[in-house]
């Protein structure tokens, strides 16, 4: 039975990463950890890619952008 696993990717998993959307059918220059690192870095929110992984092999994943909202009021 094959093992699934969900977590966040360490910086130094990124390569791993670039080359999945680099071989993925919908994967496009605006999934790369380049491309979402210049958008973190100019937009001042952090960055979480989430691999799906399959038997420790990167088969899928999930770029979010994460912002605080601490200074609206409840």
């Amino acid at each position: 039975m094959d093992e699934i696993e969900v977590r966040e990717l360490l910086p130094s998993e990124y390569k791993e990463w670039d080359l999945l959307v680099e071989t993925a059918q919908a994967g496009t220059i605006f999934h790369t950890s380049e491309w979402l690192g210049i958008c973190r870095d100019i937009l001042s929110i952090d960055l979480q890619i989430y691999g799906c992984f399959r038997n420790s092999d990167l088969v899928g994943g999930c770029p979010i952008f994460v912002s605080n909202f601490k200074d609206i009021s409840k």
